[in-house]
């Protein structure tokens, strides 16, 4: 057996080891999946008619690219190739998003949470999302007989994204609520933005330090070395607030998810 041959072989058997695996990946991506994820899925799934089945296709690579954007900016250093880009989310289009990562992949660590979302997507693909929401948004009609055909080779495109996310994410989103000094830690009450359900699961999480209570988004993200999460508040740099109008940024502290699913100067 050549070692070409061999690839191909495990290949094909690491494929179909994660077919078998779809049922459960399925499963947990609509219940463990950040709930910005998780919701796009399901209206992807409740769709019927092939035209708003391709739109929620699209909408849901597109909060796949915001998610990704907004804590690749938490994170951001002082970059010049990363600050050009942000007065286009003034008005966000799925292509800025698109932009304002490939840019961030050039700045941030490879382990990151960003690095972690943004090796799921496959770029030709993303090309492929983006001039199919340009060509809905310029007016192009979209026919039936049009939507399905686009849309039978991007359930397999699809499915092979979720899968590498399955395998890939180590990210848990949640707000907290309250958080109070028991005399050794504190001790905070929040509640994770995961899952399709409309009931937010609720967890307490110690902490050394006082976890601000106002409603502000944090993530988890597991080390990559170590078996411990490490927390990391989304929080912005001057640079990305001045470039971006506060009225954009003030709606994370009135409705978080809203904010995230919407993105900057959506909400």
């Amino acid at each position: 057996m050549t070692k070409e041959t061999a690839a191909t072989d495990l290949r094909d058997r690491i494929v179909a080891v994660l077919e078998g695996l779809w049922p459960e990946i399925h499963k947990e991506i609509l219940t463990r999946f950040p709930s910005v994820l998780a919701v796009s899925y399901k209206r992807y799934l409740s769709s019927a008619v092939p035209q708003t089945q391709m739109q929620t296709l699209i909408d849901l690579y597109e909060t796949g690219l915001r998610l990704a954007g907004i804590i690749g900016l938490a994170k951001m250093t002082d970059s010049h190739a990363v600050t050009a880009k942000l007065p286009q989310l003034s008005h966000p289009s799925m292509g800025a998003w698109n932009e304002l990562n490939r840019a961030l992949a050039c700045v941030l660590p490879s382990e990151s949470a960003f690095a972690s979302l943004q090796r799921t997507f496959d770029e030709k693909n993303i090309s492929e999302i983006i001039k199919a929401r340009n060509n809905i948004a310029h007016g192009n009609e979209l026919s039936e007989l049009k939507a399905r055909s686009w849309l039978e080779p991007q359930k397999v495109q699809l499915r092979e994204w979720l899968t590498r996310l399955w395998q890939r994410l180590q990210l848990r989103i949640f707000l907290v609520v309250n958080s109070e000094y028991d005399g050794l830690v504190m001790r905070n009450d929040a509640r994770a933005l995961e899952g399709e359900s409309a009931v937010l699961p609720t967890f307490l999480l110690n902490s050394k330090y006082p976890l601000s209570p106002e409603r502000h988004i944090y993530y988890r993200q597991r080390h990559h070395r170590r078996p411990w999460w490490r927390l990391i508040h989304l929080q912005y740099s001057s640079r990305v607030t001045s470039s971006i109008a506060g009225a954009h940024l003030s709606v994370l502290r009135q409705n978080p998810m809203k904010w995230l699913i919407n993105g900057f100067g959506r909400g």
